[in-house]
């Protein structure tokens, strides 16, 4: 089940990103660490109501977090629209229970949230040297339209879209 977060969420999540943050560096890829995202980046989003969990009988498995807050850098990327979208930010499943559909029931919820507030365009991004997310958002339809950095990381971020 998908729900709203809370703060009592926070710690389980945390445990996400903790065993996230291992594989990343295991595979070279610097785009999350002890730094980001931190337990504020998470509080926020709980107060915003924006943040979202994947919990199962044995707690959560992954999250999301979905609004409508564009990075400053998104200005410069030739996005496909200039309409009103909703922004995918922050998800992760934890890694044993990966390459199991949970990624892309989380990427659906974002688009039927964004339906249900009548927003017909998502956009998102993620590390160039993350396979596991660009593959994710390919194979769920979105399309690059640029890239971006972040964070003084020399290597790009891409950027995605997906018109509903």
């Amino acid at each position: 089940m998908i729900r709203m977060a809370h703060a009592r969420d926070l710690d389980e999540v945390l445990e996400i990103v903790d065993k996230t943050v291992e594989v990343m560096s295991s595979q070279n890829n610097p785009q999350w660490s002890k730094e980001y995202p931190a337990r504020s980046h998470f509080e926020s989003d709980v107060a915003a109501r924006s943040l979202y969990v994947y919990e199962t009988d044995d707690g959560i498995i992954g999250f999301i977090c979905i609004n409508r807050e564009e990075a400053q850098e998104y200005a410069g990327v030739s996005w496909s629209q200039d309409a009103p979208c909703f922004i995918l930010h922050r998800m992760a499943v934890t890694p044993s229970a990966r390459k199991k559909g949970i990624g892309m029931e989380l990427i659906a919820f974002g688009e039927n949230l964004a339906k249900e507030h009548r927003v017909y365009y998502l956009r998102t991004d993620t590390f160039s040297k993350n396979m596991g997310m660009n593959s994710l958002f390919k194979k769920c339809g979105f399309k690059k339209t640029g890239e971006v950095h972040f964070r003084g990381l020399t290597e790009p971020f891409n950027c995605y879209d997906k018109i509903l």
